[in-house]
C-alpha cells in the first residue's frame, strides 16, 4: 500500500510542478515564434565571409574554409571538410564527386 500512495504523491507533485513551471513562461504568438527561427536561420544561412570569402568561423570559433578556397588550393586533403568541391566522403574514403 506504502509504494502505491507513494507513486500517487510523485504523480500529484510533478504535476503541480509542471503546472507552476508553465505559469512562469511567458506565452509566445506563433508569429513571435517563427520571427525568433527565421532569425536564426538567417544567421546560419549568412555566415560573415573572411579572407576574401576563404573562410568563415562557424558559432563554435572554429575556422571553416568556403568551396572558393578549395578550389584555390588545387586539392583534396582528405579531410572531410564541410565544403569540399572534390566530392571526398570521409565516412565512405572515398571521392564521390
Amino acid at each position: 500500500m506504502n509504494i502505491s500512495r507513494k507513486n500517487k504523491n510523485k504523480k500529484n507533485v510533478s504535476e503541480d510542478f509542471e503546472k507552476r513551471a508553465l505559469k512562469k513562461v511567458p506565452e509566445q504568438t506563433l508569429e513571435e515564434q517563427n520571427k525568433v527561427s527565421n532569425k536564426k536561420k538567417d544567421n546560419e544561412a549568412m555566415p560573415e565571409l573572411l579572407g576574401d570569402g576563404d573562410y568563415y568561423l562557424t558559432p563554435e570559433g572554429y575556422k571553416c574554409f568556403t568551396e572558393q578556397y578549395h578550389l584555390k588550393r588545387g586539392y583534396c586533403c582528405q579531410s572531410g571538410c564541410r565544403h569540399c568541391p572534390y566530392g571526398y566522403d570521409k565516412k565512405r574514403g572515398s571521392k564521390g564527386k
